[in-house]
Protein backbone atom coordinates (compact mmCIF):
# COMPACT_ATOMS: atom_id res chain seq x y z
CA UNK A 1 0.00 0.00 0.00
CA UNK A 2 1.72 3.56 -0.85
CA UNK A 3 1.26 5.96 1.63
CA UNK A 4 0.46 9.64 0.75
CA UNK A 5 2.18 11.95 1.47
CA UNK A 6 2.35 15.41 3.55
CA UNK A 7 3.27 18.66 4.26
CA UNK A 8 1.90 19.16 7.25
CA UNK A 9 4.63 19.59 9.61
CA UNK A 10 2.82 18.02 12.35
CA UNK A 11 3.52 14.76 10.62
CA UNK A 12 7.08 16.14 10.69
CA UNK A 13 7.54 16.24 14.17
CA UNK A 14 5.82 13.72 14.59
CA UNK A 15 8.44 11.48 13.03
CA UNK A 16 11.00 13.52 14.11
CA UNK A 17 9.58 12.33 17.57
CA UNK A 18 10.30 8.96 17.28
CA UNK A 19 13.57 9.03 15.01
CA UNK A 20 14.40 10.98 18.69
CA UNK A 21 13.34 7.89 20.50
CA UNK A 22 15.02 5.31 19.19
CA UNK A 23 17.67 7.86 18.50
CA UNK A 24 18.49 8.01 22.20
CA UNK A 25 17.93 4.39 23.89
CA UNK A 26 21.45 3.45 23.75
CA UNK A 27 22.47 6.41 25.99
CA UNK A 28 21.49 5.06 29.31
CA UNK A 29 23.20 1.51 28.36
CA UNK A 30 26.48 3.14 27.22
CA UNK A 31 28.53 3.50 31.01
CA UNK A 32 27.60 0.40 31.82
CA UNK A 33 29.16 -1.06 28.56
CA UNK A 34 31.90 0.77 29.06
CA UNK A 35 31.99 -0.69 32.49
CA UNK A 36 31.77 -4.30 32.10
CA UNK A 37 34.23 -4.03 29.05
CA UNK A 38 36.53 -2.86 31.66
CA UNK A 39 37.88 0.73 29.74
CA UNK A 40 39.46 3.75 31.25
CA UNK A 41 37.00 6.12 32.69
CA UNK A 42 37.81 8.89 29.82
CA UNK A 43 36.67 6.96 27.05
CA UNK A 44 32.94 7.90 27.52
CA UNK A 45 34.06 11.30 26.61
CA UNK A 46 36.64 10.53 24.06
CA UNK A 47 33.54 7.96 22.34
CA UNK A 48 31.40 10.90 22.64
CA UNK A 49 34.01 13.61 20.92
CA UNK A 50 34.80 10.98 18.52
CA UNK A 51 30.60 11.25 16.83
CA UNK A 52 30.69 14.60 17.84
CA UNK A 53 34.43 15.54 15.58
CA UNK A 54 32.18 13.53 12.38
CA UNK A 55 29.10 15.68 13.07
CA UNK A 56 31.41 18.48 13.36
CA UNK A 57 33.07 17.85 10.23
CA UNK A 58 30.27 16.36 7.51
CA UNK A 59 27.52 19.09 9.05
CA UNK A 60 28.42 22.22 6.20
CA UNK A 61 28.41 19.15 3.94
CA UNK A 62 24.80 18.06 4.44
CA UNK A 63 23.40 21.70 5.03
CA UNK A 64 24.97 22.25 1.05
CA UNK A 65 23.85 19.25 -0.19
CA UNK A 66 20.16 20.01 2.02
CA UNK A 67 20.03 22.93 -0.10
CA UNK A 68 20.26 21.48 -3.49
CA UNK A 69 18.32 17.83 -3.56
CA UNK A 70 15.47 16.78 -1.76
CA UNK A 71 15.88 17.12 2.29
CA UNK A 72 13.85 13.56 2.77
CA UNK A 73 16.58 11.77 0.97
CA UNK A 74 19.29 13.25 2.80
CA UNK A 75 17.59 12.03 5.85
CA UNK A 76 16.63 9.03 5.06
CA UNK A 77 20.67 8.49 4.06
CA UNK A 78 21.38 10.17 7.22
CA UNK A 79 19.18 7.37 9.38
CA UNK A 80 20.59 4.82 7.25
CA UNK A 81 24.12 5.55 8.08
CA UNK A 82 23.33 6.20 11.60
CA UNK A 83 21.83 2.29 12.23
CA UNK A 84 24.89 1.28 10.76
CA UNK A 85 27.13 2.94 12.98
CA UNK A 86 24.99 1.80 16.21
CA UNK A 87 25.21 -1.57 14.53
CA UNK A 88 29.11 -1.70 14.64
CA UNK A 89 28.63 0.02 18.11
CA UNK A 90 27.28 -2.70 19.46
CA UNK A 91 30.24 -5.09 17.95
CA UNK A 92 32.71 -3.23 19.61
CA UNK A 93 34.81 -4.98 21.79
CA UNK A 94 37.77 -2.34 22.80
CA UNK A 95 38.40 1.63 22.60
CA UNK A 96 39.31 1.49 18.51
CA UNK A 97 36.19 -0.40 17.79
CA UNK A 98 34.06 2.40 19.71
CA UNK A 99 35.58 5.37 18.26
CA UNK A 100 35.28 4.00 14.85
CA UNK A 101 31.70 2.84 15.64
CA UNK A 102 30.76 6.36 17.25
CA UNK A 103 32.31 8.00 14.32
CA UNK A 104 30.39 6.55 11.84
CA UNK A 105 27.47 7.20 13.66
CA UNK A 106 28.38 10.95 13.82
CA UNK A 107 28.74 11.30 9.94
CA UNK A 108 25.15 10.74 9.42
CA UNK A 109 23.73 12.65 12.97
CA UNK A 110 24.89 15.65 11.21
CA UNK A 111 22.32 14.81 8.47
CA UNK A 112 19.68 14.57 10.42
CA UNK A 113 20.39 16.95 12.64
CA UNK A 114 20.81 20.10 10.24
CA UNK A 115 17.80 18.17 7.97
CA UNK A 116 15.50 18.68 10.56
CA UNK A 117 16.33 21.56 11.40
CA UNK A 118 16.18 23.48 7.69
CA UNK A 119 12.54 21.53 7.02
CA UNK A 120 11.32 22.98 10.24
CA UNK A 121 12.29 26.45 9.07
CA UNK A 122 11.64 26.15 5.32
CA UNK A 123 7.86 24.65 6.33
CA UNK A 124 7.43 27.89 9.09
CA UNK A 125 5.89 30.70 7.98
CA UNK A 126 7.80 34.08 9.43
CA UNK A 127 4.93 34.24 11.70
CA UNK A 128 5.45 30.96 12.95
CA UNK A 129 9.21 30.29 12.97
CA UNK A 130 9.64 30.91 16.07
CA UNK A 131 7.00 28.97 17.83
CA UNK A 132 8.07 26.27 15.46
CA UNK A 133 11.79 26.08 16.46
CA UNK A 134 10.44 25.63 20.36
CA UNK A 135 8.42 22.62 19.11
CA UNK A 136 11.18 21.37 17.64
CA UNK A 137 13.82 21.82 20.66
CA UNK A 138 10.91 20.53 23.37
CA UNK A 139 10.61 17.45 20.83
CA UNK A 140 14.21 16.94 21.27
CA UNK A 141 14.16 17.03 25.11
CA UNK A 142 11.09 15.30 25.67
CA UNK A 143 11.91 12.74 22.55
CA UNK A 144 15.13 12.04 24.64
CA UNK A 145 13.86 11.56 28.09
CA UNK A 146 11.46 8.91 26.38
CA UNK A 147 13.58 7.47 24.95
CA UNK A 148 16.40 7.69 27.94
CA UNK A 149 13.33 5.79 29.97
CA UNK A 150 12.87 2.44 27.40
CA UNK A 151 16.24 2.51 26.73
CA UNK A 152 17.18 2.60 30.55
CA UNK A 153 15.14 -0.96 31.41
CA UNK A 154 16.29 -2.63 28.24
CA UNK A 155 19.83 -2.23 29.27
CA UNK A 156 18.79 -4.16 32.07
CA UNK A 157 17.39 -7.02 29.89
CA UNK A 158 19.80 -7.21 27.48
CA UNK A 159 22.36 -4.25 25.75
CA UNK A 160 22.23 -6.54 22.69
CA UNK A 161 18.79 -6.22 22.34
CA UNK A 162 18.24 -2.78 23.22
CA UNK A 163 21.45 -1.96 20.02
CA UNK A 164 19.15 -4.33 17.70
CA UNK A 165 15.82 -2.28 18.22
CA UNK A 166 17.76 0.64 18.08
CA UNK A 167 19.16 -0.25 14.42
CA UNK A 168 15.73 -1.23 13.52
CA UNK A 169 13.98 1.61 14.50
CA UNK A 170 16.25 3.99 12.88
CA UNK A 171 15.95 2.55 9.61
CA UNK A 172 12.04 2.60 10.15
CA UNK A 173 12.32 6.10 10.51
CA UNK A 174 14.22 6.86 7.78
CA UNK A 175 11.98 4.81 5.25
CA UNK A 176 9.24 6.03 6.84
CA UNK A 177 9.57 9.89 6.79
CA UNK A 178 11.00 9.54 3.32
CA UNK A 179 7.51 7.90 2.11
CA UNK A 180 5.26 9.60 4.52
CA UNK A 181 7.05 13.73 4.38
CA UNK A 182 6.62 15.67 0.88
CA UNK A 183 9.66 17.61 0.48
CA UNK A 184 10.24 21.04 -0.01
CA UNK A 185 10.45 22.38 -3.57
CA UNK A 186 13.99 22.19 -4.31
CA UNK A 187 15.71 25.45 -4.27
CA UNK A 188 18.56 24.82 -6.68
CA UNK A 189 18.83 21.92 -9.04
CA UNK A 190 23.39 22.27 -9.30
CA UNK A 191 25.32 19.52 -10.67
CA UNK A 192 27.63 19.17 -8.34
CA UNK A 193 31.44 17.93 -9.65
CA UNK A 194 34.11 16.92 -7.63
CA UNK A 195 35.75 19.82 -6.45
CA UNK A 196 32.33 20.97 -5.02
CA UNK A 197 31.73 18.00 -3.16
CA UNK A 198 35.44 18.14 -1.66
CA UNK A 199 34.87 21.76 -1.14
CA UNK A 200 31.20 21.02 0.61
CA UNK A 201 32.53 18.66 2.65
CA UNK A 202 35.57 20.50 4.49
CA UNK A 203 34.11 22.67 7.27
CA UNK A 204 36.49 24.80 7.86
CA UNK A 205 36.58 26.07 3.80
CA UNK A 206 32.46 27.00 4.75
CA UNK A 207 33.58 29.27 7.30
CA UNK A 208 35.89 30.51 5.15
CA UNK A 209 33.79 31.30 2.43
CA UNK A 210 30.53 32.30 5.24
CA UNK A 211 33.15 34.88 6.26
CA UNK A 212 32.55 37.20 3.05
CA UNK A 213 28.78 37.32 3.80
CA UNK A 214 28.68 37.38 7.60
CA UNK A 215 29.15 40.15 9.85
CA UNK A 216 30.76 40.18 13.23
CA UNK A 217 27.30 39.45 15.00
CA UNK A 218 26.78 36.52 13.67
CA UNK A 219 30.13 34.77 14.43
CA UNK A 220 29.47 35.96 18.47
CA UNK A 221 26.37 34.15 18.11
CA UNK A 222 28.76 31.30 17.20
CA UNK A 223 30.87 31.76 19.63
CA UNK A 224 27.62 31.44 22.14
CA UNK A 225 26.81 28.33 20.59
CA UNK A 226 29.84 26.99 21.00
CA UNK A 227 30.89 27.57 24.73
CA UNK A 228 27.60 27.07 25.81
CA UNK A 229 27.22 23.54 24.23
CA UNK A 230 30.81 22.75 25.47
CA UNK A 231 29.28 23.29 28.82
CA UNK A 232 26.29 21.56 28.30
CA UNK A 233 27.50 18.64 27.29
CA UNK A 234 30.01 18.70 29.43
CA UNK A 235 27.67 17.94 32.49
CA UNK A 236 25.05 15.70 30.96
CA UNK A 237 28.55 13.71 30.06
CA UNK A 238 29.68 13.45 33.15
CA UNK A 239 26.18 13.27 34.97
CA UNK A 240 25.21 10.02 32.64
CA UNK A 241 28.53 8.61 33.69
CA UNK A 242 28.92 9.60 37.51
CA UNK A 243 25.38 7.80 37.95
CA UNK A 244 27.21 4.72 37.28
CA UNK A 245 30.45 5.16 38.61
CA UNK A 246 30.11 7.33 41.37
CA UNK A 247 26.89 6.22 42.99
CA UNK A 248 26.67 3.00 41.50
CA UNK A 249 23.02 3.47 39.89
CA UNK A 250 21.83 0.84 37.12
CA UNK A 251 20.48 2.04 33.32
CA UNK A 252 17.34 1.99 34.74
CA UNK A 253 17.94 4.38 37.38
CA UNK A 254 19.59 6.62 34.94
CA UNK A 255 16.40 6.34 32.76
CA UNK A 256 13.68 7.42 35.07
CA UNK A 257 15.93 10.30 36.10
CA UNK A 258 16.40 11.56 32.49
CA UNK A 259 12.58 11.66 31.83
CA UNK A 260 12.14 13.09 34.95
CA UNK A 261 14.04 16.08 33.22
CA UNK A 262 12.08 15.40 30.01
CA UNK A 263 8.38 15.95 31.41
CA UNK A 264 10.05 18.91 33.76
CA UNK A 265 11.54 20.44 30.30
CA UNK A 266 8.32 20.09 28.49
CA UNK A 267 6.33 21.74 30.99
CA UNK A 268 9.25 24.53 31.07
CA UNK A 269 9.49 24.64 27.32
CA UNK A 270 5.44 24.76 26.93
CA UNK A 271 5.19 27.73 29.35
CA UNK A 272 7.93 29.60 30.45
CA UNK A 273 9.78 29.59 26.76
CA UNK A 274 6.88 30.58 25.10
CA UNK A 275 6.16 33.29 27.23
CA UNK A 276 9.53 34.81 26.70
CA UNK A 277 9.84 34.12 23.35
CA UNK A 278 6.54 36.00 22.50
CA UNK A 279 7.14 38.71 25.19
CA UNK A 280 10.33 39.67 25.14
CA UNK A 281 13.66 39.89 23.06
CA UNK A 282 15.25 36.62 24.34
CA UNK A 283 18.36 37.78 24.95
CA UNK A 284 18.27 38.45 28.88
CA UNK A 285 16.67 35.68 29.44
CA UNK A 286 18.99 34.05 27.77
CA UNK A 287 21.91 35.13 29.52
CA UNK A 288 20.05 34.66 33.10
CA UNK A 289 19.54 31.65 31.82
CA UNK A 290 22.90 30.81 30.88
CA UNK A 291 24.29 32.50 33.77
CA UNK A 292 22.03 30.14 36.46
CA UNK A 293 23.50 27.44 34.94
CA UNK A 294 26.99 28.05 35.46
CA UNK A 295 26.03 28.74 38.96
CA UNK A 296 24.88 25.40 39.36
CA UNK A 297 27.54 24.03 37.97
CA UNK A 298 29.81 24.80 40.14
CA UNK A 299 27.41 24.18 43.11
CA UNK A 300 27.24 20.71 42.09
CA UNK A 301 31.12 20.50 42.58
CA UNK A 302 30.67 21.70 46.00
CA UNK A 303 27.60 19.38 47.01
CA UNK A 304 28.77 16.63 49.51
CA UNK A 305 25.56 14.14 49.26
CA UNK A 306 24.14 12.34 46.54
CA UNK A 307 20.77 13.64 47.18
CA UNK A 308 22.17 17.45 47.11
CA UNK A 309 23.91 16.32 43.65
CA UNK A 310 20.92 15.40 42.29
CA UNK A 311 18.62 18.00 43.22
CA UNK A 312 21.06 20.44 42.24
CA UNK A 313 21.25 18.49 38.61
CA UNK A 314 17.57 18.67 38.11
CA UNK A 315 17.55 22.67 38.52
CA UNK A 316 20.48 22.44 36.27
CA UNK A 317 18.70 20.38 33.06
CA UNK A 318 15.41 22.47 34.24
CA UNK A 319 17.76 25.55 33.14
CA UNK A 320 19.10 23.66 30.24
CA UNK A 321 15.97 23.10 28.22
CA UNK A 322 15.04 26.58 28.82
CA UNK A 323 18.98 27.57 27.39
CA UNK A 324 18.32 24.88 23.97
CA UNK A 325 14.84 26.80 23.08
CA UNK A 326 16.33 30.26 23.51
CA UNK A 327 19.35 30.08 21.74
CA UNK A 328 18.28 27.71 18.52
CA UNK A 329 15.44 30.09 18.57
CA UNK A 330 17.87 33.31 18.64
CA UNK A 331 19.64 31.62 15.70
CA UNK A 332 16.86 31.47 13.57
CA UNK A 333 16.26 34.77 13.83
CA UNK A 334 19.27 35.71 13.59
CA UNK A 335 19.54 33.45 9.87
CA UNK A 336 18.32 35.97 7.05
CA UNK A 337 19.84 34.13 4.19
CA UNK A 338 18.13 32.06 1.65
CA UNK A 339 20.19 29.31 1.93
CA UNK A 340 18.96 28.27 5.31
CA UNK A 341 20.67 24.66 4.92
CA UNK A 342 23.82 26.38 4.32
CA UNK A 343 23.15 28.59 7.19
CA UNK A 344 22.09 25.93 9.80
CA UNK A 345 25.15 23.70 8.71
CA UNK A 346 27.41 26.59 10.27
CA UNK A 347 25.34 26.57 13.41
CA UNK A 348 25.33 22.74 13.98
CA UNK A 349 29.09 23.00 13.11
CA UNK A 350 29.37 25.49 16.11
CA UNK A 351 26.97 23.17 18.12
CA UNK A 352 28.88 20.21 16.90
CA UNK A 353 32.51 21.73 17.80
CA UNK A 354 31.35 22.45 21.38
CA UNK A 355 30.15 18.69 21.32
CA UNK A 356 33.67 17.82 20.91
CA UNK A 357 35.52 19.93 23.29
CA UNK A 358 32.49 19.25 26.01
CA UNK A 359 32.60 15.76 25.77
CA UNK A 360 36.41 15.12 25.49
CA UNK A 361 38.19 18.11 28.03
CA UNK A 362 35.52 16.60 30.65
CA UNK A 363 35.98 12.79 29.70
CA UNK A 364 40.09 14.15 30.85
CA UNK A 365 38.85 16.11 33.60
CA UNK A 366 36.74 13.38 35.19
CA UNK A 367 39.79 11.05 35.20
CA UNK A 368 41.78 13.33 37.24
CA UNK A 369 39.01 14.10 39.69
CA UNK A 370 35.67 13.46 38.97
CA UNK A 371 33.76 16.61 40.27
CA UNK A 372 36.12 18.69 38.05
CA UNK A 373 34.21 18.09 35.14
CA UNK A 374 31.00 20.44 36.85
CA UNK A 375 33.43 23.39 37.08
CA UNK A 376 34.60 22.81 34.01
CA UNK A 377 30.67 23.10 32.41
CA UNK A 378 30.18 26.03 34.71
CA UNK A 379 33.28 27.72 33.16
CA UNK A 380 32.13 27.16 29.88
CA UNK A 381 28.79 28.47 30.59
CA UNK A 382 30.09 31.94 32.40
CA UNK A 383 32.11 32.09 29.07
CA UNK A 384 29.47 31.72 27.05
CA UNK A 385 27.51 34.35 29.00
CA UNK A 386 30.32 36.81 28.11
CA UNK A 387 30.09 36.54 24.37
CA UNK A 388 25.76 36.97 25.00
CA UNK A 389 26.74 40.19 26.61
CA UNK A 390 28.43 41.41 23.85
CA UNK A 391 25.96 40.35 21.38
CA UNK A 392 23.27 42.25 23.69
CA UNK A 393 24.77 45.38 21.95
CA UNK A 394 23.85 44.14 18.57
CA UNK A 395 20.84 46.53 17.48
CA UNK A 396 18.13 44.23 15.62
Amino acid sequence: MKLTKTTSIKWFFALMFFELVVANLAHPATPTLIKNLQLPNYTFGAAFAAMSLTNFLFSPFWGRLSDRIDRMKVYAISCVGYALGQFLFMLATTEYHIFMARGVAGLFIGGIGVTQLTYVMDRSLPQDRATNLTIHATIFTVAGAVGYLIGGFLGEISIPLLFMIQVVGLLISGLWMYLKVSDVISIKHIEWNKAELLKASNPFSAFTQASKIMDKWLWILLAIVLFSTFGSIAYDQSFNYYLKDQLGFSPSYNGLLKAGFGLLGLIINSTLCIYIIRKTNIKIPLLVTMMSASTLSFLAYLSTSASIFIILSIAFFAFNSIYMVLIQTLAGKANRSESSGSFMGLYNSAKSLGMILGSLVAGMVYGILPGLAFVLAGSMFLFGSGFLGLYLRRKE
